[in-house]
């Protein structure tokens, strides 16, 4: 088949990008193209904690997180789906609570809210109001973001995937991509389990599987692949549910409601009003905020559709380097799920003595630097890359698949700064020896 655009990989980069870009030309004429190997959203992707945070050293990634931020809280209303969108606000928390931190936390609040970014600056007695429980010690200071929160990757990915049908790209799964095609230094097509794909732009926006295509094709990419874990734990008790005393409880289990027939119903039906007890269980809002906890290490967003909340390693003390996906591991150590509930309950003891609902692994490409790298290959016309965005896919992606769209079709790009994350700035280039790239695997 003939594409305009061909993109490698159908996670949240390959489908945005797709949407964007398919928004952008006639979906027969123009065929924007997605080849993934799996299934769309299959792999990291739906995996990923799908944090919305601004908060960024860089003022510029801050500036894209805010504009995806605005694109996903709109998203609902002008697009029909659901991404399991909560507001539930975002804090961080520092490393230590020495005063230089808390002067530089006080002036990245200044740049923020420079840049129309609405964030709160706390003290120890306002993190113990907003968050019942927290453990901090006095002269702590954190940021708090009241506009914040999460999406749920399994609504998500299907909604942003189905737009980009709805808009004409062609989404092919079970499509392993074997070669990417070059002639006179200028991408061609792709070579695919599919067949061929006669095009002059390839976007390889493959996660964790990047890397090792592009090196196939003659690029060396500077990103280095983790392997991280995750911990799964109940999620905590309501102050209602830990002040009940038994007894009442007792008395609860055996009464008769109206309208039920003659039957018994338990306490949990008493507990909810009618639109509590009908609405879509992925409503149902998270029990505090999304912690993002440096001191500890750890990551903590509640997930109320599963009843559970997960612990994710920030701080790469249970990470691994790791050079490819390896998808016969896919759980992680009994060791890691020991550290996670210690440094969760540390920071927060209402998890004490808390179901665990298990651990996982994930996948992540990381930069020296810590930016993405976003922007076509030196010496590769045609070849664009989308890499490196560690954790935070997410919070970048709108913004990512507008600027990539406005690129791939000659526009200034205005959605982010091209310079920012330009390969350029790690001298990324095809080899003058390569001949021809090579496998999505």
């Amino acid at each position: 088949m003939k594409a305009k655009t061909a993109i490698i990989g159908g996670g949240l980069m390959g489908t945005t990008i797709a949407w964007h870009q398919a928004q952008r030309t006639d979906g027969l004429r123009e065929t924007v193209v997605v080849c993934e190997k799996g299934e769309i959203g299959g792999g990291s992707s739906r995996r990923a904690a799908a944090v919305l945070s601004q908060v960024h050293q860089d003022l510029g990634l801050s500036g894209m997180a805010r504009d995806s931020l605005k694109f996903y809280a709109g998203f609902e209303g002008r697009c029909g789906r659901s991404i399991g969108f909560q507001p539930c606000g975002v804090l961080t928390l520092p490393a230590d609570a020495e005063a230089a931190e808390r002067e530089r936390l006080a002036a990245h609040k200044a740049e923020l809210e420079a840049i129309g970014i609405r964030v709160d600056l706390l003290d120890a007695q306002e993190l113990r109001e907003l968050v019942p429980g927290i453990s901090v010690v006095d002269g702590t200071m954190a940021l708090y973001e009241p506009d914040g929160g999460f999406l749920d990757p399994a609504r998500a990915m299907p909604a942003i995937s189905a737009l980009a049908r709805d808009q004409g790209a062609v989404l092919r799964t079970g499509c392993e991509v074997d070669e990417i095609l070059f002639e006179d230094g200028r991408v061609v097509g792709l070579l695919t389990s599919q067949g061929r794909v006669d095009t002059n732009q390839v976007v390889v926006a493959a996660g964790p599987w990047t890397a090792s295509l592009l090196a196939a094709a003659g690029v060396d990419l500077p990103v280095q692949l983790m392997r991280t874990h995750q911990q799964n734990v109940a999620r905590p008790l309501t102050s209602a549910e830990t002040e009940a005393p038994d007894e009442e409880l007792a008395d609860l289990s055996q009464t008769w409601i109206r309208g039920f027939g003659e039957q018994h119903v338990g306490r949990e039906v008493l507990e909810r009003d009618l639109e509590e007890r009908f609405a879509d269980e992925n409503e149902e809002q998270a029990r505090h905020p999304v912690i993002v906890d440096r001191e500890h290490g750890i990551l903590v967003r509640c997930e109320p559709a599963q009843e559970r909340t997960r612990v994710l390693d920030i701080g790469a003390r249970h990470s691994e380097v790791v050079e490819e996906p390896d998808a016969s591991s896919d759980e992680a150590s009994q060791e890691f799920g020991a550290w996670a509930r210690t440094a969760l309950e540390s920071r927060l003891p209402r998890y004490a003595g808390r179901e665990s609902y298990g651990a996982e692994i994930s996948w992540e490409d990381h930069t020296p630097d810590g930016l993405p790298i976003v922007g076509e290959v030196d010496g590769a016309e045609g070849l664009w890359v989308v890499a490196g965005f560690g954790q935070r896919g997410y919070e970048f992606a709108p913004s990512i698949g507008e600027g990539m769209a406005q690129a791939l079709t000659g526009k200034p790009i205005s959605a982010f700064d091209p310079e920012l994350l330009s390969p350029a700035r790690y001298h990324v280039r095809r080899r003058a020896d390569a001949t021809s790239g090579g496998r999505s695997s």
